[in-house]
């Protein structure tokens, strides 16, 4: 700032914006009045413009929620499925083997019966 040029609220934005306009009072818009009750509506339906859009955001994102949950689950249900038929046919091959072993325990068993019966008899 140069020497002795002091600034005051009239000049101190005379050197960075030049205007085309004479230095007189602005003539209040007729078309657009800007009046509390002009602002408040504007401001009302930004604000309701924000809350449509914040609504849109979280319907969005419940839904995205939504369906991730239920694909997690659709993909867990499959694998209990999964692992209870693998159970199932391992319970089956158990019992099979336990029928397996019984049939043979007591054909053993008949087999010793005879035996003892053949000796007894002799």
């Amino acid at each position: 700032m140069a020497r002795g040029k002091h600034r005051n609220p009239s000049n101190r934005n005379q050197d960075y914006m030049a205007s085309s306009e004479p230095n007189s009072p602005t003539k209040a818009n007729t078309e657009y009045p800007n009046t509390p009750e002009k602002q408040d509506l504007v401001s009302k339906s930004y604000l309701i413009m924000m809350l449509e859009d914040f609504k849109k955001d979280i319907k969005n994102s419940l839904r995205e929620q939504v369906e991730a949950y239920r694909e997690e689950s659709q993909k867990s249900l499959k694998e209990f499925q999964e692992n209870t038929i693998k159970q199932l046919k391992e319970l089956k091959m158990e019992i099979e083997a336990i029928k397996k072993e019984h049939m043979e325990t007591t054909l053993d068993i008949e087999n010793q019966k005879k035996r003892q019966g053949a000796v007894d008899t002799s």
